[in-house]
C-alpha cells in the first residue's frame, strides 16, 4: 500500500468522521427539541392540572365553608372586606339581636342547642366585625321580638334619616358579599319598634337611626342565610 494510498483513506475517513460529527450534532439537536418541546407540554399540562386541582380544592373548601357554622363565613379576606364596606358609615347605631325560640315538633326541640349556639355564634361574629368597622352594636346579641323565621333580617324605622337608609343598603350588600344573605330592609313604624314592658335585655329603646339586624336560625336548605 503506497503513501498516496494511505493518505487517501485517511482524508476520505476525515471526512467521513466530520460528516459523522454533523450528522451526530444535528441529531442531538433535533432529538433535544423533540424531547424540550414534549418536556415543555409535559410542563403545561402538569401546570394546567394543578391550576384545575387548586380551583376544584377552592371550591370544596367554600361548599364545607357554607355548609358549616355561618359565624365561620366572616373570617379573613371576607371580614376584611365586610369591614372596610361599612367604614364610610362608622358611628352609625346598629342592634344585633337574636331571636330566642328556635322551635319544636309536638313539644320535641328540633336540635335547639346546635341551632341556638349557630345562631348564636352568627351574632357575635358580627357584633365583633361592627365593632372593628366603627360602628356602634351591643356588647352582647339582643333579644328580638321577630316571629319565627330563617336566616338574617334587616330592620330600619320608618321615619329613619336618608344616612341611616343609606347605611343600611350598604350593611345588606356587605353581608351579601361574604355570602350571608339579609331580609330586609323592613321598615318599622315607631310604635312597633317599641320594646315589651319588662325585656330587660333588649333595653334601651330602639332609636330612629339605629339600624336592626336580627340573626335567625339557619336556613333549613343549609345556604349560608
Amino acid at each position: 500500500m503506497t503513501v498516496e494510498l494511505l493518505k487517501t483513506i485517511f482524508d476520505w475517513s476525515a471526512v467521513v468522521l466530520v460528516g459523522l460529527t454533523f450528522v451526530a450534532g444535528a441529531g442531538a439537536l433535533i432529538t433535544g427539541n423533540i424531547i424540550g418541546n414534549r418536556q415543555a407540554a409535559q410542563l403545561r399540562q402538569f401546570d394546567q392540572d394543578l391550576a384545575k386541582a387548586k380551583r376544584e380544592n377552592l371550591k370544596l373548601q367554600r361548599e364545607l365553608l357554607l355548609m358549616g357554622p355561618r359565624a365561620n363565613l366572616l373570617q379573613n379576606g371576607n371580614r376584611q372586606l365586610f369591614i372596610d364596606s361599612l367604614k364610610p358609615f362608622a358611628g352609625q347605631s346598629v342592634e344585633v339581636r337574636r331571636r330566642t325560640f328556635i322551635g319544636s315538633l309536638n313539644g320535641i326541640s328540633l336540635g335547639a342547642e346546635k341551632v341556638a349556639e349557630e345562631r348564636d355564634g352568627l351574632a357575635e361574629a358580627l357584633i365583633g366585625a361592627l365593632k372593628d368597622a366603627e360602628w356602634v352594636p351591643p356588647d352582647v346579641p339582643l333579644s328580638s321580638g321577630s316571629p319565627p323565621a330563617q336566616g338574617i333580617t334587616v330592620q330600619i324605622r320608618d321615619d329613619a334619616s336618608l344616612h341611616t337608609k343609606e347605611a343600611t343598603n350598604i350593611l345588606i350588600k356587605a353581608l351579601s358579599a361574604v355570602p350571608l344573605v339579609a331580609i330586609g330592609p323592613e321598615a318599622l313604624s315607631a310604635g312597633s319598634a317599641k320594646r315589651s314592658p319588662g325585656e330587660e335585655s333588649i333595653a334601651p329603646p330602639q332609636g330612629a337611626d339605629t339600624i336592626v339586624l336580627v340573626a335567625l336560625r339557619r336556613n333549613s336548605t343549609g345556604a349560608a342565610f
